[in-house]
């Protein structure tokens, strides 16, 4: 706890962020009296205790570890981030002990899903305090906001998303520096992307995996899988910015790329192909997207077979162009099969 709150001092000073020469950390563990606090009325903890937290100014949260933190399942800490929301400009912050940053980094270049999961679980209801009446009044006070455990929740969950996307942003800066090995780097770009594409922040998504796109090509060369893939992720993210010259480009270069790199029939040849459809779709370009989702759609039954997710993508795919071409029977008789295909795997009556 010390080490990590001395060097969130020293970052904090160095990025200038401390507007005082002297800081000073509250502890309610050993402000509060635990004794007393039964005692206290369901009001002063909506009254006096939140004005003592908007007078502080500032919430500092230690997050450990990070897979299961501790905070987040603590009845008293989510009170007070709770209050900590309520306190218009009242600051919130959350940091880590080095040795759990270093895991959280080395969990998002395995899987950026997990981490996102982890941290964005939180369920006040399922929070727990040593003592049983303490954790009544704090779900007493819970019930009685507007919303109740549902809001909190909510509230919650957006705070610790704002600061994901803060601190794996701040994962990419300091991973220029610290990979000796500049495609990891790229790896890790393009994970982050995958968060801030999860959350909608489009353009910082595509800043990302424009960076990995630079190191992958300057260090594998353009015909490289890797580097396919790479065209293929700005693109994708190009149609989501409605950017549909770009992304065109930028799939249809993928596509061949990856074509040559791993053959037609490969799974992830098979989804650029799809994902170009899909924006001469856009464009407007039916007929042409057709043809090249039927060959998607060829790649992955002889890939995946008939009755897979990403099979089973395509022939809708091709279904919905058909209507759009005006071909409604044909578009009907491939969203049958799409159905009942989807029915067989996932039970229920057809």
């Amino acid at each position: 706890m010390v080490d990590t709150l001395i060097r969130y001092g020293q970052e904090a000073e160095k990025d200038g962020n401390l507007n005082h020469k002297c800081v000073y950390f509250w502890f309610d563990l050993f402000m509060n009296d635990q004794n007393k606090a039964e005692s206290k009325p369901q009001r002063w903890w909506s009254t006096t205790f939140r004005e003592a937290i908007g007078n502080i100014g500032h919430t500092l949260v230690v997050l450990s570890p990070w897979n299961d933190p501790i905070p987040l399942t603590r009845a008293w800490c989510l009170f007070e981030i709770l209050q900590t929301i309520e306190n218009k400009g009242c600051k919130f912050e959350v940091v880590m002990p080095a040795k759990e940053k270093m895991k959280i980094r080395d969990a998002v270049l395995q899987d950026y899903r997990s981490v996102q999961t982890v941290l964005c679980t939180v369920d006040a209801e399922k929070a727990d305090a040593f003592r049983s009446q303490d954790r009544d009044m704090i779900f007493a006070a819970v019930r009685a906001m507007d919303g109740g455990f549902h809001a909190l929740n909510t509230r919650i969950k957006a705070l610790m998303r704002g600061w994901i996307l803060r601190m794996i942003t701040k994962l990419v800066a300091e991973g220029s520096k610290a990979y000796e090995r500049r495609l990891d780097h790229a790896k890790l770009c393009t994970q982050v992307a995958g968060v801030l594409k999860k959350s909608g922040d489009f353009l910082n998504a595509l800043q990302m995996h424009k960076i990995a796109l630079k190191i992958r090509s300057d260090e594998l060369g353009e015909g490289h899988a890797e580097t396919g893939e790479s065209w293929s992720s700005v693109g994708v993210v190009s149609k989501n910015l409605g950017r549909l010259d770009e992304a065109l480009e930028c799939t249809e270069k993928a596509a061949r790329i990856l074509e040559r790199a791993l053959g037609l029939t490969h799974p992830k040849t098979a989804e650029c192909l799809n994902d170009t459809a899909l924006v001469l779709r856009r464009i407007g370009r039916h007929s042409e997207a057709l043809a090249l989702c039927r060959r998607g759609l060829e790649a992955r039954q002889s890939e995946l077979g008939e009755e897979h997710p990403d099979t089973l993508e395509s022939l809708s795919n091709v279904g919905v162009i058909l209507h759009t071409l005006g071909d409604h029977d044909g578009a009907l008789k491939i969203h049958m099969q799409a159905f009942k295909a989807r029915a067989r795997v996932l039970g229920g009556k057809q």
